[in-house]
């Protein structure tokens, strides 16, 4: 049961680097994949370090275990809350190549910023008993995945992402890991 949790704890924590990587892609920046693997390397490393942290809380007893649940559903439905209503942007031209790419300073300090959102999930999942490593690096493929595919579909298609709904979605399926965990 826990391969299903560390695959969903991957996916959720992940859904706004694909909003983020699509925003960067409509306004024709591109993500090369060394600064796309810095951003997922961040992710990955963050999660591990701080889930294997909760995980010897874990150790515990069954109490960490309802605690790390109770964390994950209060950031699942914090996260559904409908965020502060954005004007329309006018349409972008996608017929032009990309104008910059980022650098890996720039990089580095957006992985570091994406890896802030990984410290609550991984306390609460390393409470939970989910083992470290494997949800790390499972965060940091799904990391590198969302960016890259996210980046491409603002560079080529220009899609615009929902990004509450994706935020809504991401919310609801931490709330479901925590139940699952608490329970399971």
């Amino acid at each position: 049961m826990h391969i299903f949790s560390i695959l969903l704890v991957g996916i959720v924590t992940n859904l706004d680097n694909l909003v983020l990587g699509a925003a960067f892609g409509l306004k024709r920046r591109h993500i090369p994949i060394g600064a796309n693997a810095i951003i997922a390397l961040l992710s990955g490393l963050v999660t591990w370090v701080f889930g294997h942290l909760s995980f010897l809380l874990a150790q515990l007893g069954r109490w960490p275990n309802y605690l790390g649940g109770a964390l994950l559903i209060l950031l699942g439905l914090w996260s559904m809350r409908p965020g502060p209503q954005k004007q329309e942007e006018p349409e972008s031209c996608t017929c032009t190549p990309p104008s910059q790419r980022i650098a890996p300073g720039q990089a580095l300090m957006l992985g570091a910023a994406l890896a802030v959102n990984c410290l609550p999930v991984a306390l609460g999942a390393g409470l939970t008993g989910i083992a470290a490593l494997p949800t790390g690096l499972c965060v940091a493929i799904f990391s590198f995945l969302s960016v890259g595919a996210g980046n491409y579909l603002g560079l080529h298609t220009g899609l615009r992402l929902r990004e509450d709904r994706l935020n809504r979605l991401s919310g609801l399926g931490m709330a479901a890991l925590g139940i699952l965990e608490m329970f399971v």
